[in-house]
């Protein structure tokens, strides 16, 4: 039950990281770009999900 309860707490860390990094990184390039296409939107998801699983498996 207290394993549950860490890999709860984990993944809610994780969820909240991506969330504030990717909603940075989009602020970052709506203020860069012109023009945002919904691809830049999907490969700057991706990019930032794979840098916190990066950070995330070193722990």
């Amino acid at each position: 039950m207290l394993k549950q309860a860490i890999n709860d707490v984990d993944g809610l860390q994780f969820k909240t990281e991506y969330l504030a990094t990717f909603y940075m990184e989009l602020t970052h390039l709506m203020r860069t770009e012109k023009v945002v296409t919904s691809e830049q939107i999907g490969n700057l998801a991706l990019e930032v999900q794979q840098q916190l699983n990066a950070v995330f498996q070193k722990k």
